[in-house]
């Protein structure tokens, strides 16, 4: 926080949030909810509300990193709408590429809207987060070596060759949420 504010000094920093940074006030509120939930006396239902309330704003408010590019990854060509690690000055205008968009972010990102999901069943997190994994796994190294074994694993984002354990590790649980949700459902998941 001392990087963006200084209260001694009541001074501002130049430095604005990344979207990775943006995310822990999505992951704050949802934490506060799911406490929430768990007490149903009258004070907390009526907190209930302000949160579900300020979770939307969030996630309103994220557009700011939205930006759209055309990626080539291993299997096709398609334009994606995703978190740009910088805000731009409007909404769904974030530069996104090269190195400006990486997957880790959006799988920060999926994984709190599973989390928002499954605290208010709103279906717009849920669609998001399956829009976001759908990028995210487009991002599989599907290149093989010369004995025909496939590399595998997500670089860092689409401009980087390297590959993090923060680029693969925490899309595993989002995935296994994911597989649990859809385990309950009739209908074929589109990822």
């Amino acid at each position: 926080m001392y990087r963006y504010y200084n209260p001694f000094e009541q001074v501002r920093g130049g430095e604005k949030a990344s979207v990775w940074m943006y995310t822990s006030a999505i992951e704050a509120t949802n934490s506060l909810l799911r406490a929430l939930y768990k007490h149903k006396d009258s004070i907390s239902i009526r907190k209930v509300a302000y949160y579900e309330g300020l979770l939307e704003k969030l996630y309103d408010n994220a557009a700011y990193y939205l930006g759209t590019f055309t990626y080539t990854s291993f299997t096709q060509t398609k334009e994606w709408t995703v978190y740009a690690v910088n805000r731009a000055e409007e909404k769904g205008k974030a530069n996104v590429t090269g190195i400006l968009n990486v997957y880790d972010d959006q799988m920060w990102l999926v994984r709190e809207l599973l989390e928002s999901y499954d605290l208010t069943q709103n279906s717009k997190y849920l669609e998001q987060a399956e829009y976001l994994t759908a990028y995210v796994l487009d991002g599989w190294d599907a290149t093989r070596d010369e004995e025909g074994n496939e590399h595998g694993g997500i670089s860092w984002g689409p401009g980087y060759v390297t590959k993090h354990a923060c680029s693969n590790g925490p899309m595993i649980s989002a995935l296994v949420w994911l597989h649990e949700l859809y385990k309950k459902k009739n209908d074929k998941d589109s990822l």
